[in-house]
């Protein structure tokens, strides 16, 4: 599933911009930390595989990455909109804006570990998590259509 994703993009990405970037880093790092939880549970027969707080402090890390550079490095993104760095716009709304102020980068922490959390819950030993990544991907393919698109 990782492969599905990290190839094409890296092959017809736009590398170029930051967001991109940051996506690239969260899917291969949270698919890291995947990785060495089922290569512990497989190949070395721990059955808990990497211990929970262990699995928090890599989504922890991720989260304060990406949430900093955002945060602290706006003109990275987009030297004109430096001054939106802690706001996030509502779907289906393309000009209503909501600013988290010193709040962002707990947010993003949060909203990365409880996604990554999801996933893992979800897939467990059987997975099922490829049913609900489907219908994750569609949803948000008509969420970027649909912001996409001018009125």
């Amino acid at each position: 599933m990782l492969a599905s994703v990290l190839i094409p993009t890296l092959l017809w990405g736009n590398l170029t911009n930051v967001y991109v970037l940051l996506i690239l880093f969260v899917t291969a790092a949270l698919g890291a930390v995947g990785f060495l939880d089922d290569y512990l549970k497989v190949v070395k027969k721990k059955p808990k595989g990497l211990i929970g707080r262990y699995k928090l402090v890599g989504q922890v890390t991720v989260g304060l990455v990406v949430g900093s550079v955002i945060y602290f490095f706006p003109h990275w993104v987009d030297p004109d909109l430096w001054h939106l760095n802690s706001s996030t716009t509502v779907p289906f709304f393309k000009n209503l804006e909501f600013d988290f102020g010193r709040l962002y980068i707990p947010m993003v922490v949060f909203i990365i570990a409880a996604t990554s959390n999801a996933v893992n819950l979800t897939d467990g030993l059987d997975g099922l998590a490829i049913g609900t990544v489907g219908i994750v991907a569609l949803t948000l393919a008509v969420i970027s259509y649909i912001s996409g698109t001018p009125y």
